[in-house]
């Protein structure tokens, strides 16, 4: 299991390193999929997280989610948080490797640490720790403001406490995400 955990990681270090921009039929795609002003936000993130949230959406597609409009959306946005629009500025990637490989080698040790350390004040690193700590509260809020439902919005900001409620979309996305 460890093992899968570790390749799953480095697989998703490799794609964030080598991501491509997305094509024309790609972009097509997610604009059937977002309304108009999550699309602009989406097409704003830097292109590793484009392309990680495209491999998450076809995952739950191919998974037999591709009916449920919301939880594809949710997919597609579930790191929208990662990056401020106001600012421009989201977590690099060497950031989040750091994040993730602290987090399982630390625990709740790391978390707490990073969140202590975290400042909402752009420009040094402490904001990146800020970014991610609070990701999941600001995705939910920048989804629903450009026109996602509250189901959307839900599934961003509390994935973790629907999916231990037995939520089957909250645990479709983890899983997809924990994937990709």
């Amino acid at each position: 299991m460890i093992f899968k955990k570790i390749f799953l990681r480095c697989r998703q270090f490799l794609r964030s390193w080598q991501a491509k921009p997305l094509t024309v039929p790609e972009n097509r795609y997610l604009q059937g999929v977002l309304t108009p002003g999550q699309y602009a936000l989406f097409k704003a993130l830097p292109i590793y997280e484009q392309r990680h949230a495209l491999n998450v959406c076809r995952t739950l597609t191919s998974a037999g989610f591709g009916y449920d409009r919301d939880l594809l959306q949710a997919g597609l946005l579930h790191d929208l948080g990662k990056f401020d629009p106001s600012t421009g500025q989201a977590i690099p990637v060497w950031v989040k490797v750091a994040n993730v490989a602290a987090g399982k080698l630390a625990g709740p040790f790391y978390r707490s640490w990073r969140d202590r350390q975290a400042k909402n004040t752009p420009g040094g690193w402490r904001y990146y720790f800020w970014l991610q700590a609070a990701h999941e509260d600001r995705g939910a809020a920048l989804a629903q403001k450009a026109g996602g439902g509250p189901r959307v919005a839900a599934l961003i900001g509390e994935c973790k406490t629907l999916g231990q409620r037995g939520d089957t979309a909250a645990r479709a996305l983890a899983w997809a995400d924990d994937l990709n």
